[in-house]
């Protein structure tokens, strides 16, 4: 959902979105100077701790040393469906509520392979990030903690829960988050995740591929919300040594010589990549320390240097992703 403020029942607005009841405080005043309204500031907080509006005009702030936000519009109040006589005149702001703020929850399974760009993109959009770092032994969030899932990649296989006992647990949480229909993203092992929690299979794959290799989009991709986001022979950069079957009803995203399933997306609000977006200068040569042993020279694995030796190739990547997660953060608040 898309906030327009003059056009946005705002009380609707909340009950929809948060479950919650507009309520008006003792013994407030209206006054007709401007036809402009005063709540007080800790309603403000509250709402606003869940929405973060773009301001058309000026920034909402708080007076010094006063107990209540000043300057807000009366059509603000006015589509709220509050009443003339609940508020004291102030001033005047403007405002366009053009983007929700969503709580991104990444899971992490190594120290090695985590968030990277996608935790700048989240910064650039004001979205709040929280994680899970499955190596350390923390717990998984409650369904209600968050809106967007993000699983993350690592070293290990999804059937090596005689290891890593959590991948149980964490297949079905990922099962239970896309059943829900929140917005969840897989990068390597995390779409392998999702693969499996929602009942494909996940094998390997007929080569190891590591390091950058063209993709070809499919063309059913057209039918999706990532229209248009890969073009041919998009180039992304990889480290993986298993595959998976599509789930049902799942689109492909793209093949490579390499590697027939690189990623799918289901129902426009799931999406796994075989492949890497977020891969940074950084995080590639952290993969690269903690991964050496599997640079073995073969067809489809590049070495060290082939890897690093032109960064301006994971800015390239990391624009893509950025296409890709606006897209998916559209199909959310539509």
């Amino acid at each position: 959902m898309i906030f327009h403020g003059q056009r946005t029942h705002f009380a609707a607005v909340l009950n929809q979105l948060y479950g919650l009841t507009w309520h008006t405080h003792a013994s407030p005043h209206f006054g007709t100077e401007g036809d402009q309204f005063k709540i007080p500031a800790k309603t403000i907080d509250n709402v606003f701790g869940m929405l973060v509006p773009t301001i058309v005009t000026h920034r909402l702030t708080q007076q010094a040393g006063a107990d209540t936000y000043s300057d807000f519009p009366a059509h603000f109040f006015h589509t709220c469906g509050l009443q003339q006589n609940q508020f004291r005149a102030t001033l005047t702001w403007k405002f366009d509520f053009t983007r929700l703020s969503m709580r991104i929850h990444f899971i992490q399974h190594v120290p090695f392979e985590g968030p990277a760009a996608i935790a700048d993109w989240a910064r650039q959009h004001q979205h709040t990030t929280t994680i899970t770092r499955l190596y350390d032994g923390e717990m998984l969030p409650t369904m209600e903690a968050f809106d967007w899932l993000v699983i993350m990649g690592g070293p290990m296989g999804v059937a090596d829960t005689g290891q890593y006992a959590w991948l149980e647990n964490e297949k079905a949480f990922i099962g239970q988050t896309v059943s829900v229909g929140k917005t969840v993203l897989g990068i390597c092992l995390g779409a392998q995740l999702i693969a499996a929690a929602l009942g494909a299979a996940v094998k390997k794959n007929p080569h190891r591929e590591i390091g950058w290799f063209p993709l070809s989009p499919a063309d059913a991709l057209r039918n999706t919300i990532l229209d248009g986001v890969f073009s041919d022979n998009t180039l992304a950069f990889h480290w993986h040594g298993d595959t998976f079957d599509l789930p049902e009803q799942a689109t492909l995203i793209a093949s490579s010589k390499a590697c027939r399933n690189q990623g799918f997306v289901l129902n426009d609000h799931v999406v796994g990549l075989q492949f890497h977006l977020e891969t940074t200068p950084e995080s590639a040569r952290a993969l690269i320390e903690n991964g050496r042993d599997e640079l073995d020279g073969s067809r489809f694995v590049q070495t060290e240097q082939e890897m690093l030796s032109q960064p301006e190739r994971f800015e390239t990547i990391n624009q893509t992703l950025f296409s890709l997660l606006t897209r998916l953060e559209k199909a959310t608040t539509d």
